[in-house]
């Protein structure tokens, strides 16, 4: 049934409100373009408002509001879809070359509306690739009325056409106008991950998190990069908002309750935290909490019990994950196909962590062939020492002989900075670590007086930490035991007086 007119309070009570529910008619196409949605409501803090205002609804009046306003606003948002009603009814019907030609039309004849027509007209010819078409319209919005739409819209241009400086340039001068532009700031984020920028994209998600934190998308891009960044305890504080804020949507899945479960581990293998039952505790709960609500799939019940295999063996040891491991290890050669990519993750971390480590990679191998999504690869890289994807092998022998360039060269911070970065992609890598080690111990021994001194060291005995496991029988198990008494050494050194 097609209408002309939906008014929505966002307080619905118990359930959806009415972001979701606007969401949810839009996402399953119950909810015509050529329809106009009104969201009514008491609700005025900053974050509601951005965060509803990111759904487009054709209009949003805070109460209270006096009752020829609110006729008059109406008016306006039924009037314009049906001034623009054939343009939409092609989008509707995915006619976007149709719905381009009659917005053209419309904007030539047209007395009214004609701003929103044109700004309409240009993300038209943005979704058709007619990049050039979709310039000519921004930069005449710029330098006729400097419309901010306008320049998001040329940044978002510049993107699709690969220049990307040109783009961020664009994207940061608009939130330096404008800091309530949060679409501008995921932008960047996705150019810094783009340049394999990951620190200055998780910084920038953040900034955004600040200004809108009720939106999913940007709360799982938040999450998604401070696990690249072994940051798993700000991802876990993102994990906890996407269960909050995805209840009674459509996005309340049990997926969620297996990414902030997965990620507490992850923050106990990489903190050597199983012994805090706070955490384990909170992944037990969660895991409870997916299966009495959501009747997991046979797929993420394997996935949760490797989970709850992961902590059981951090607290008491390889054996106490033994039973788990065994019923998954008959599943998987029973039927391997039938692992999701995700699964099979969660299987190699497990048997890496009951030291299984052939079978692990194994596992990798097989995931890579299947997978082609970046973000898997990357985290599937980060399970054993040495990384099992192409790119992941070109990134470490890249990364590694620009950190070794700048040691050779006595440039001791640059090559700290290099093998640091390289680390936050390989935690594991016995070489890596015990090359930033080196560089470390030479930055110390150089900078004595360095205010920086302690924290070098602690960075150092941290690296030394993650490989503890290397064998004795491994190529660079010596170097691994001289700068594990270097540290110490430098450790135990007397401060000198000034």
């Amino acid at each position: 049934q097609d209408f002309d007119l939906v008014i929505a309070e966002y307080d619905l009570g118990e359930g959806k409100n009415g972001q979701q529910l606007l969401e949810e008619l839009r996402s399953q196409r119950w909810l015509k373009n050529t329809s106009a949605f009104i969201i009514l409501t008491s609700e005025t803090t900053r974050d509601v408002v951005l965060s509803t205002l990111e759904f487009k609804p054709d209009d949003y009046l805070a109460k209270p509001y006096l009752e020829p306003a609110l006729i008059r606003r109406l008016k306006r948002a039924v009037r314009y879809k049906y001034m623009l009603s054939e343009v939409y009814q092609a989008i509707d019907d995915n006619s976007l070359f149709a719905a381009i030609q009659t917005c053209s039309e419309y904007i030539r004849d047209a007395q009214e509306f004609n701003e929103s027509a044109m700004q309409l007209l240009a993300e038209l010819y943005l979704s058709t690739k007619q990049f050039e078409r979709a310039s000519d319209i921004y930069d005449h919005a710029l330098l006729s009325r400097d419309a901010d739409w306008a320049r998001l819209g040329l940044a978002k241009v510049y993107m699709e056409q690969g220049r990307d400086e040109e783009a961020e340039a664009l994207f940061l001068e608009l939130i330096d106008i404008n800091y309530m532009y949060v679409e501008a700031y995921e932008n960047l984020a996705a150019i810094y991950l783009k340049k394999e920028q990951l620190q200055k994209s998780e910084d920038i998600l953040s900034r955004a998190i600040l200004v809108s934190p009720l939106s999913l998308r940007r709360q799982q891009m938040y999450a998604s990069v401070c696990e690249k960044n072994n940051h798993f305890d700000l991802a876990a504080k993102a994990w906890r908002q996407i269960l909050r804020i995805s209840r009674y949507s459509k996005h309340e899945t049990e997926e969620n309750y297996l990414r902030l479960s997965s990620c507490l581990t992850d923050y106990c293998d990489f903190f050597d935290a199983y012994k805090d039952d706070k955490v384990t505790s909170e992944i037990s709960k969660n895991l409870m909490t997916m299966r009495k609500y959501h009747r997991p799939s046979k797929d993420s019940e394997t996935q949760a019990l490797l989970i709850e295999s992961r902590i059981m063996m951090g607290k008491s040891g390889v054996d106490g994950g033994k039973d788990v491991m065994e019923k998954v290890n008959e599943r998987y050669d029973e039927k391997p196909e039938t692992f999701s990519v995700n699964t099979q993750l969660e299987y190699a971390k497990s048997l890496s962590a009951a030291g299984e480590t052939k079978s692990a990679q194994k596992v990798l191998k097989k995931l890579v062939s299947q997978c082609e999504d970046k973000d898997m690869l990357m985290r599937a890289d980060k399970v054993l020492d040495e990384p099992v994807s192409n790119n992941g092998k070109k990134r470490i022998i890249k990364l590694n002989r620009e950190g070794i360039g700048f040691f050779k060269e006595k440039k001791y911070q640059k090559s700290v900075a290099a093998f640091s970065e390289a680390q936050s992609f390989f935690p594991r890598n016995i070489e890596l670590n015990l090359n930033l080690v080196q560089a470390l111990v030479k930055l110390v021994q150089n900078h004595t007086e360095s205010e920086k001194k302690e924290d070098w060291l602690t960075q150092a005995e941290e690296c030394l930490k993650s490989i503890e496991h290397i064998p004795g029988d491994h190529k660079k198990f010596q170097n691994y035991r001289r700068l594990t008494t270097e540290v110490h050494n430098l450790q135990a050194a007397p401060a000198k007086e000034n």
